[in-house]
């Protein structure tokens, strides 16, 4: 494993091998493309989170160069579209393989959701050199980090801080400031080794303290116990059925689906037996007779609850709405939560009278008309308090944290079929990982090929099934009392850094503003 030293290496034998054409935009811009590519070895499957304080150093390089602030954009741009399309390459066989989208439009449209998420890169790489103020990109980051999680509903895939997640040691910032707020703490110990190779005496001494605060800081929040446990462990199996996307949702092959899993269930022996997302696919009021009949008698031989996804509808003042739930037929009695955040394109679609042509020719995805749902109370599983998210509802780590608060332990229900083989698998790992470890409690994630895994609070996967195999995956599960101080405040410590840090830009850009005609370099 890399050490600091060695990636600040990695970073300067990367600027070294384009110094002599850095002048040329062209040679600048592929430099940062190609850095922002390799910030991707830090993400899931890969893991190796030292990487991307390398490519950011070499950022925060190409940025020191930048002579005004419409070239820091396009390095950023730059920065982000690579990053953007190899962590997210996987989205074309999604749209083509399973949207039945043209090839072309499926390359077309990955490429227009790259520069999109590669925009927010720009602005904020654009507003540091605008404002003269390199250490004014870590809370930059943060907040575009942010913004994309909330617009249209929001797509946070590669956020900075899920590259640390679960070996490094400043993942252990996550129970207290959630991935938003280490996401500002990779950048900016990326900034504090650009610092200390640029500058030389006391300057680099202060710089060299600070990040070694920052890394003594994550050493001591390692050993602080924010849950304790409580109770006997509890029998769970995640039930991973291996159902092909492709007939899914197959009028005809509805029938045997449901008997797959319920030979699955029956085979099963747990108190707590979870199927993954929309497993059933069909509405709850069709659950009705003997597949009503036979969840009731098997939950009652068992003496288990059965947790189990499918799809729900409810009449209400605006019509009829449809929703992606999971609903419990076990012993404990009928427990239902709804999704509440859905994946746009894919679960609803964003600016209808934009994109609803693309629908209507090119674009076939099942069920993209769910409504949102709202946060039920904890499912009383047996003496357990459990917090339920359903598959996309594990991206927005504030929302599940505040949730989840006095849960016992978390389950997880996705559908992994729409990734196929690519990396989106292990990435949506490491965000169940990210989740345990803001928690500090154990997830029990089923999924419908994988990945399909028990999570322990530290992040770790204790047990996973096989990918693309019908498969049953038992584990006893201890439970957890206690809240991490994220579950009480959470993104309230990331809203304090960016409240000071828009004091202090306004400050800055009053001087700027001031000494105008003062070209000096951004520091």
């Amino acid at each position: 494993m890399m050490n600091f030293r060695q990636v600040a290496q990695l970073g300067l034998s990367i600027l070294h091998a384009f110094k002599s054409h850095l002048h040329e935009p062209a040679y600048l811009l592929v430099t940062a493309a190609v850095s922002g590519a390799l910030t991707v070895l830090g993400f899931a499957p890969f893991y190796f989170y030292l990487v991307p304080f390398a490519t950011l150093l070499v950022l925060y390089w190409l940025l020191d160069q930048s002579s005004t602030p419409g070239q820091a954009g396009w390095v950023g741009l730059s920065f982000g579209l690579g990053m953007y399309a190899a962590g997210l390459s996987w989205m074309v066989g999604t749209l083509h393989d399973f949207g039945e989208m043209p090839s072309w439009l499926a390359y077309i449209s990955t490429i227009m959701l790259c520069l999109y998420l590669a925009s927010f890169t720009a602005a904020a790489t654009w507003l540091v050199v605008y404002t003269r103020s390199l250490w004014f990109l870590p809370l930059a980051w943060g907040m575009a980090d942010w913004l994309r999680s909330w617009i249209c509903s929001g797509f946070p895939w590669l956020t900075m801080g899920y590259s640390q997640v679960p070996s490094s040691v400043l993942s252990s910032y996550l129970p207290v400031m959630g991935v938003y707020g280490l996401s500002i703490i990779v950048v900016a110990m990326a900034a504090l080794i650009f610092y200390m190779l640029r500058f030389r005496g006391h300057r680099r001494w202060i710089n060299a303290l600070s990040a070694l605060v920052i890394a003594g800081t994550a050493m001591t929040l390692q050993h602080i116990t924010w849950t304790t446990k409580i109770g006997a462990p509890v029998s769970v199996a995640l039930l991973q059925g291996n159902i092909s996307q492709q007939t899914k949702w197959s009028v005809e092959q509805s029938k045997q689906i449901i008997l797959s899993y319920l030979d699955l269930v029956d085979q099963a022996d747990a108190r707590v037996v979870v199927l993954p997302e929309t497993a059933f696919p069909i509405y709850r009021s069709q659950a009705m007779g003997k597949t009503r009949g036979k969840l009731l008698g098997l939950a009652s031989e068992k003496q288990a609850d059965i947790l189990i996804g499918m799809l729900d509808w409810q009449n209400g003042a605006e019509g009829r709405k449809k929703f992606n739930a999971v609903v419990n037929y076990g012993i404990s009695g009928l427990q239902i939560q709804h999704k509440v955040h859905l994946v746009p394109f894919g679960e609803f679609i964003p600016l209808p009278l934009l994109f609803a042509p693309m629908y209507a020719y090119w674009f076939h995805m099942p069920h993209n008309d769910f409504s949102v749902g709202k946060r039920q109370p904890l499912f009383s599983l047996g003496q357990a308090e459990v917090a339920i998210s359903i598959c996309y509802d594990e991206l927005f780590g504030g929302d599940l944290a505040e949730y989840a608060r006095n849960a016992d332990y978390l389950v997880s229900v996705s559908n992994g079929a729409w990734f196929g083989k690519s990396a989106g698998l292990e990435q949506y790992l490491q965000f169940s990982q990210a989740r345990a470890i803001e928690n500090q409690k154990i997830i029990v994630r089923a999924s419908n090929n994988g990945v399909t895994a028990f999570i322990d609070k530290t992040g770790e996967v204790i047990k996973r099934a096989p990918k693309d195999e019908r498969y049953i995956l038992r584990h006893m599960v201890q439970p957890y009392h206690g809240s991490t101080l994220y579950n009480l405040w959470q993104d309230t410590p990331f809203w304090g850094l960016q409240l000071i840090g828009f004091i202090t830009l306004i400050a800055r850009l009053w001087i700027v503003k001031k000494n105008s005609q003062n070209h000096s370099t951004c520091v």
